[in-house]
Order: C-alpha cells, then sequence, then structure tokens
C-alpha cells in the first residue's frame, strides 16, 4: 500500500511537472516575460492592461488548481486563496489590497477593459519601477490610486517558481492531489498536451490528446 501511494505521488507530481513545463511556463510566464519589456521609457504605451488581465486571469486559475474544492465560477476565491498565502505573496497583499484588486482590477478590466470607479475614488494602472504595488498619483488636481504592474508581474513569476519547486520537492500528498484533480475536473482528457501556441492558433489544454 506505501508503495502503491509513493508511485502514485510520484505520477502525479511528474504530470503536474508536465503542465507547467509544457503549458504554465512556456504560454503564461512566456506571455509576461514578452510583455515586461514593454516599459514606458522604451515604448509609446506599456500594455498595462493586458498584462494585469494575463496576471489576474492566471491568478484565478491557479489558485483554482490549488484549492480542494474549488470552481471556476469562484473568481475571488481562486485568488484570494493565493495571494493570502504567505508562503506564495508578500504581506503587502493584505485583506483591503487583495480586495481592491479583485473588485476594481480584476472585475474592471475583464469586463471593461479599464479598472472600476467609485463616486468618490479613481483607479488606475502603470508600470513604473518604483517597488509600491498600489501607488498615489496626482494628476491635473485628482489622486489617483494606481497598480504598479511591474511589482504583481515579479511577485507571480516569484510564486510561479515557488510553486514549482515545491511540487518537485513535495511529498505533501494533497497539494498534488489538489493541483491534478482540480485540472481533472475541466480538462479530463488529458493534464497535458504538445504545445498549444503555435503561429496558427492557441486552444485549451487537453484538445490534442491521443485517441
Amino acid at each position: 500500500m506505501t508503495i502503491f501511494l509513493s508511485m502514485n505521488t510520484e505520477f502525479k507530481s511528474k504530470e503536474i511537472l508536465r503542465l507547467f513545463d509544457e503549458n504554465i511556463y512556456p504560454h503564461i510566464i512566456g506571455d509576461l516575460q514578452i510583455l515586461d519589456t514593454i516599459q514606458p521609457e522604451t515604448h509609446v504605451v506599456c500594455c498595462t492592461v493586458p498584462t494585469a488581465m494575463l496576471l489576474l486571469g492566471s491568478l484565478d486559475f491557479i489558485g483554482y488548481l490549488l484549492r480542494q474544492t474549488a470552481s471556476l465560477d469562484d473568481t475571488e476565491g481562486n485568488i484570494r486563496s493565493v495571494l493570502e498565502n504567505r508562503k506564495y505573496f508578500p504581506p503587502v497583499y493584505g485583506p483591503e489590497v487583495i480586495r481592491t484588486l479583485i473588485a476594481f482590477y480584476r472585475g474592471g478590466i475583464m469586463h471593461s477593459f479599464y479598472p472600476r470607479q467609485t463616486i468618490k475614488d479613481i483607479y488606475g494602472i502603470h508600470k513604473s519601477q518604483n517597488a509600491i504595488l498600489l501607488e498615489t498619483i496626482s494628476i491635473e488636481g485628482y489622486t489617483i490610486l494606481s497598480l504598479n504592474i511591474n511589482v504583481i508581474s515579479s511577485d507571480f513569476k516569484n510564486f510561479v517558481h515557488t510553486l514549482y519547486a515545491e511540487i518537485k520537492s513535495t511529498s505533501d500528498t494533497q497539494l498534488l492531489d489538489n493541483i491534478y484533480n482540480s485540472f481533472k475536473r475541466i480538462y479530463p482528457k488529458s493534464l497535458t498536451t504538445m504545445p498549444t501556441t503555435t503561429n496558427l492558433t492557441t486552444i485549451p489544454y487537453g484538445v490534442l490528446h491521443k485517441k
């Protein structure tokens, strides 16, 4: 029984690492690294919103994978579960910051391209070399709370690297079960596929499975 459990854990670990190697690293991290090169000092525009879309959408997806009982419809719970975990993200991601990221940034840009606004508060999004996640910026007499995409991008990449290293060395069967089973719920045919981004099209995981 112990040998079976060990083999099962090793199998799941290898399959999950393949998911990272063949999909998450080349597609999510790969795209992010390209977007990170687009900075105000080198380009007319910074692709701040597309970068934020990638980051917040990926946090939603990976947060879903890490939860034992989760739904892709529970965006708030998925993102919150990751950002609250101090093993993965620094303390600057406190309750109010997480609420702002979900309610005004993720909820806004995924539905209307721009961050949501309130009657009294203005939310912006930018890239700067300052190591401040949410900066207060004054423009024409208005005070704007602006998300620095460079900071959350760096923190996200550190999170993925930390999680990958954890998967490689862990004996935590619950972590492996969560990722493996959560992925299987949405893509039951295959955990990984051949690379899915080509010069022709990008398709979901598990579509090009062997028949």
